[in-house]
């Protein structure tokens, strides 16, 4: 991975291109964190299920009772906020 950035990063010096306009290295970093994020959740889980129950109603870090819609609909929401605060 290391490999990978350093070629991006010379390539960037090398030219006279703004950090925003960067596909590569947004692309890279998207990769990098959003694995991260999911070797993170896998390992949270996994420790989650070896300790000794929480509560009832959960398995491992996930609660039984969650419901997607009022997460997506509670998210929604927030999105309209952020939106028309603008």
């Amino acid at each position: 991975m290391c490999f990978v950035f350093r070629r991006i990063r010379a390539s960037w010096h090398s030219q006279d291109v703004e950090f925003a306009d960067q596909e590569q290295i947004h692309n890279f970093l998207d990769g990098f964190y959003m694995s991260r994020i999911g070797i993170r959740m896998l390992i949270g889980q996994y420790l989650s299920l070896r300790e000794e129950s929480v509560g009832s109603g959960y398995v491992g870090l996930v609660c039984q009772h969650t419901s997607p819609k009022e997460i997506c609909m509670a998210a929604m929401e927030d999105a309209k906020f952020m939106c028309r605060k603008r």
